[in-house]
């Protein structure tokens, strides 16, 4: 009984608190752009960051969204953040800007970086959860679907245009991913000078933490090892790898989905806002 009292009491806890992080924790020296993944938007019913830039705004921090798309391939969602750039430098009158991108956001954060003149115009690129060297879920889907014309491309591509994308392209934003692509992308774009890679992820224990996962989770745990259900660890570490967001709370791992915040703030006792305001406040400390 006593166990059950402060699994709650520490739950709790989690909730409300904010840690302990300053007023201005999150004040750093350039503002911050969210990137989110594939399948969401930033103006969608169900956001891809939760309450998170809610809290970095509470710890000081100035943050924008990037205005990608759902389903639209790596260029084109470059492309928009590099639009989305030169806004936020315009209104903020700052010389640059950190990038915080998670899953696919990463890629097209790293194209608009080498391939679209932004190197000079951002300090930092933090990816959480991106598959940098692809994932076997994409090969799976691309080998079992390799028509581009395949019902299941064209009814993401209705679900994006219905969010409000102007260029859905799912079959070719999968495509994208698989492993074999992304060997040639890390082959053309190179990391740019002048900008500060890092890189974060997490874990499931099991298909039980997040059932939308499981089949994917197992699958990887075969073929790539430990992984969030949609990318791996040996795919999302870049840069300089800060580590793997671990849950609180036994056999309780966290999903590539959870890891956002959009499920809920609180998973497995982790704070998932606090977490990211807790990364922006690292990102202050070293005069980002």
């Amino acid at each position: 009984m006593r166990s059950i009292v402060n699994l709650l009491r520490d739950f709790f806890r989690s909730l409300f608190s904010s840690g302990t992080l300053s007023d201005d924790a999150c004040c750093t020296r350039y503002p911050i752009i969210l990137i989110h993944g594939i399948a969401f938007r930033d103006d969608a019913v169900l956001s891809s960051w939760g309450s998170v830039p809610d809290r970095i705004e509470e710890k000081g921090g100035r943050v924008f969204l990037s205005g990608a798309e759902a389903w639209a391939t790596y260029e084109e969602n470059a492309a928009l953040l590099a639009g989305q750039v030169e806004r936020v430098l315009e209104e903020t009158g700052s010389e640059k800007v950190n990038l915080i991108a998670h899953s696919k956001g990463g890629l097209d954060a790293r194209y608009a970086i080498s391939k679209l003149g932004l190197a000079a115009k951002v300090a930092s690129l933090t990816t959480v959860s991106t598959p940098h060297r692809g994932t076997t879920p994409a090969d799976i889907m691309c080998g079992l679907a390799p028509d581009e014309e395949n019902i299941l491309y064209k009814l993401a591509d209705l679900y994006g245009k219905l969010l409000g994308d102007r260029s859905p392209d799912t079959a070719t934003a999968i495509q994208q991913l698989t492993r074999d692509h992304m060997k040639q992308f890390n082959d053309e774009i190179q990391d740019a000078d002048g900008v500060y890679y890092q890189s974060y992820g997490s874990h499931m224990l099991s298909g039980f933490n997040d059932p939308i996962f499981a089949l994917t989770h197992e699958i990887l745990n075969r073929h790539e090892g430990a992984n969030d259900g949609m990318v791996s660890e040996a795919s999302y570490r870049w840069g300089e790898f800060q580590g793997v967001v671990k849950g609180k709370i036994n056999g309780i791992g966290i999903s590539h989905l959870q890891v956002t915040g959009a499920a809920g703030p609180i998973i497995s006792n982790i704070n998932i806002p606090t977490l990211y305001a807790g990364w922006i406040s690292q990102l202050k400390k070293k005069g980002f």
